[in-house]
């Protein structure tokens, strides 16, 4: 009978169990270069589809990564890839006001590329869903 073992190098650990929660936090900059179409001819409350892709850059993150083989959580920011290619759609509905204009809706992003620098056969890619809220100001006359 052989036993499974794994070597994990580094400054602490966290073993699996409910005696505590944990949240992966991910803080990216992002340059998002997006193709707007006008759906409506609405000039009160224009209604846009949005697409594109969005490059960024991992700037910083607590995330855990899991070794089955020790049994154990551990963090090792070095195993993430820093640049992210993601593909955004959304959906913004224009709201005018006296001295601005307003566009909120619902926009999805798939991480194109990996989250993870060597992660096999199992790719991890983000997906995220969010409430855009843009604030755009009105050209004085």
């Amino acid at each position: 009978m052989y036993a499974n073992y794994a070597i994990v190098q580094t400054n602490g650990y966290y073993r699996p169990g409910n005696s505590s929660s944990y949240l992966n936090q991910y803080h990216f900059i992002e340059l998002p270069v997006l193709l707007k179409v006008r759906l409506n001819r609405s000039v009160r409350m224009p209604l846009t589809a949005q697409g594109g892709l969005a490059l960024s850059e991992l700037i910083s993150s607590n995330a855990l990564q899991y070794n089955q083989g020790a049994g154990v959580y551990y963090k090792d920011n070095s195993l993430f890839s820093k640049t992210q290619c993601n593909l955004s759609v959304g959906l913004m509905l224009g709201l005018s006001g006296r001295s601005v204009m307003y566009q909120i809706g619902p926009e999805f992003q798939y991480g194109l590329t990996s989250l993870l620098k060597n992660s096999g056969a199992e790719k991890e890619h983000f997906l995220s869903a969010a409430i855009k809220v843009v604030f755009i100001p009105s050209k004085k006359h």
